[in-house]
């Protein structure tokens, strides 16, 4: 699996370095919230009961950083995206039906996120119109990429954008059909008959590069 060898910033609602205030403030407002709302019926709008988005943080960011890191180029990039992932669950946190739908919600995110990024650094390519130089990897990149996993990344990178996704949520964040379904909006059949067409270009790519 990926390693992200990168230290876990301040989430993007902090204020302040260590910003403890910020996380009991947070708290308290949201305990008044609830104490406001004591013995009135529920409208089904208010922020779930044991959502803690600073855990949620701590325990998540390097695996949405290696996830993101699967569709832009580099680590940086990578950080952006999950660091604006993070933010709309952060703004949209009231509109959750449930905590045990943050991570999914997170994965979505990154996943839309990404795919952004890519569609600005590819119409910014086209206004600039010139050619991208070649880059040598970046000194980091054996951390960041094992081997034997360097050839397949290289060929996966290949494939058309919804097969790379499909392929980068089975078998890199392991989820089911299903669940893929759910984070990309498609029907799990079509998850089946993307996951299978991309595996038969992988094959075809690799054979070719042996040979």
């Amino acid at each position: 699996m990926t390693s992200i060898g990168v230290p876990i910033p301040l989430p993007p609602w902090a204020m302040t370095a260590g910003d403890a205030t910020s996380r009991r403030a947070r708290r308290d407002a949201a305990s008044s919230r609830r104490d406001s709302a004591a013995g009135m019926p529920d409208d089904g709008h208010g922020e779930p009961e044991g959502l803690d988005l600073d855990e949620l943080y701590t325990n998540t960011y390097h695996d949405m950083v290696r996830l993101a890191r699967q569709f832009v180029d580099d680590v940086e990039s990578a950080q952006d995206v999950v660091h604006d992932a993070f933010l709309g669950l952060y703004r949209n946190r009231h509109n959750l039906e449930s905590p045990a739908n943050a991570r999914a919600y997170l994965r979505t995110a990154v996943m839309n996120q990404a795919r952004s990024a890519l569609r600005r650094r590819r119409t910014a390519r086209e206004h600039m119109a010139v050619a991208e130089p070649e880059t040598a990897p970046g000194s980091d990149e054996p951390v960041l990429l094992a081997d034997e996993h360097a050839e397949v990344l290289r060929h996966l990178d290949a494939l058309p954008a919804r097969m790379k996704e499909v392929l980068v949520l089975r078998y890199w964040e392991g989820l089911s059909e299903a669940e893929i379904a759910k984070t990309l909006g498609i029907s799990t059949g079509t998850v089946k008959s993307q996951a299978s067409r991309a595996m038969k270009k992988l094959t075809v790519f690799m054979r070719g590069n042996d040979g």
